[in-house]
């Protein structure tokens, strides 16, 4: 049954990616604009290659009814049967997020996955998949690293999903629980980080302070809080702050 409803999500990305082509309009020619006053010394062919990649370029309509969250540099679709879509954007027009289907997604991220569920995390179903554009209409596939298919951590937005912060830990029923779940999961990170745990290795990608990489950690995770029965529970849902790997 997961099967069936995960391949069902594969074919709603399909159409909504085939919809939102039709009606990328001049979205192109303005993404042309940017980088003609980015990179004034480039001619318009090598920008007019760097913003199609090989027509593997594709679009979305900001005000689009499938987007559930935007964050700084990610789109979050909902795709139905309990899924989700997640695409990183680092440029857009006025009205259009622009993506690629070309490496959207770091390899280390498919080993991240699994060591983390060796360490004895529960990661939510995640599939890195791969995007092609061919002239039938857009095709995903497994096994790629172009865009992100994942479970619906809302639950068909039975569950509010926010960033952990400290205010959870005091309104919540199982606060004082959810603030040990986070101190242990970090502390299994930090034993990684340390070289304590000489099965794997670990790079930080961002949010590195003075005090060390349990920020980074920290924002790997979210609270997934039933308003019913004032309860939370820590998931894991951003994996891109670190890359884990299991040492040779």
């Amino acid at each position: 049954m997961m099967e069936n409803r995960y391949e069902q999500a594969k074919k709603v990305l399909e159409c909504i990616l085939d919809r939102e082509w039709n009606f990328r309009g001049d979205a192109p020619d303005e993404l042309f604009r940017q980088f003609k006053k980015r990179y004034p010394q480039d001619s318009d062919e090598e920008l007019r290659e760097l913003i199609d990649f090989s027509g593997s370029r594709y679009f979305l309509r900001k005000g689009i009814p499938e987007i559930i969250a935007k964050g700084n540099h990610q789109v979050v679709l909902s795709l139905g049967n309990g899924y989700v879509g997640k695409t990183r954007v680092k440029i857009e027009t006025s009205a259009h997020y622009a993506s690629s289907t070309l490496f959207v997604y770091e390899p280390g991220l498919v080993e991240t996955i699994k060591v983390l569920r060796e360490l004895h995390f529960d990661v939510p179903e995640h599939h890195y998949v791969e995007l092609e554009q061919t002239p039938e209409g857009f095709k995903v596939s497994d096994d790629g690293l172009s865009f992100v298919i994942a479970a619906d951590l809302t639950e068909n937005r039975k569950y509010l999903i926010e960033e952990v912060n400290e205010p959870h830990f005091e309104s919540l029923i199982n606060g004082a629980e959810l603030k040990q779940q986070l101190i242990d999961a970090s502390r299994t990170l930090q034993e990684v980080y340390d070289h304590k745990n000489p099965l794997y290795r670990i790079t930080v990608n961002d949010h590195v302070t003075g005090e060390g990489p349990q920020e980074a950690f920290r924002r790997m995770f979210f609270t997934q809080i039933d308003h019913v029965t004032n309860k939370g529970k820590l998931v894991l849902g951003d994996l891109d702050h670190v890359f884990l790997f299991r040492n040779p």
